[in-house]
């Protein structure tokens, strides 16, 4: 849910190639399959215009999650496809391999969860959607963003870091990033 305490105040924060989500997102993690596709054909049938993706998870940096209550902070949340020239071995090897300890080591992530696009179900084809929670200094401050308060060369050589990393796998011009609020639950169904 978009809240008005978790907006990025520099709007450089939000990047948007794509139509943006604008209200909210449901992960629904499922050992089992079938269930997640049930959910999403009633979903396709209630919501009009929900975009569905069948993915394979992982959370390489888990929070203390408090269900049915506002994370601190902020969550971003970004959506993209690879490289064209990138097969999906290679994007999955550079993006959840390679990656994924640049993104942590150069930022103030608190929470990092990886959902890794297996199907598109509905809505625009995607490869990756990644969920990334900030303490709420990050939304408005570059330094705090990136785990580099009050050193200006650390903020550089995280931004390097993380741009380098990141030109290595994914197409810029499919990239969505926008800021939310989370709110955990648990469905003991699914």
């Amino acid at each position: 849910m978009l809240d008005s305490d978790c907006q990025p105040a520099n709007q450089t924060w939000q990047r948007s190639q794509r139509a943006a989500t604008q209200v909210a997102r449901l992960t629904c993690c499922s050992a089992s399959e079938p269930p997640l596709r049930e959910l999403g054909a009633a979903l396709l049938l209630t919501v009009p215009g929900v975009a569905l993706y069948l993915c394979r998870y992982s959370e390489p940096l888990a929070d203390a999650e408090q269900l049915a209550e506002r994370s601190a902070g902020t969550l971003q949340l970004c959506s993209f496809n690879g490289l064209a020239a990138l097969n999906a071995e290679e994007f999955a090897a550079r993006w959840l391999g390679e990656h994924t300890a640049v993104a942590i080591a150069t930022q103030s992530t608190t929470a990092y969860r990886q959902h890794l696009v297996v199907e598109t179900l509905a809505g625009e084809p995607l490869d990756a959607i990644v969920e990334e929670q900030f303490p709420a200094a990050a939304a408005t401050s570059a330094a705090h963003f990136f785990a580099a308060s009050d050193d200006p060369s650390r903020l550089r050589q995280h931004t390097q870091m993380m741009q380098q990393s990141c030109s290595r796998f994914i197409d810029f011009t499919t990239l969505n990033v926008i800021h939310l609020s989370d709110w955990p639950l648990r469905l003991a169904h699914y």
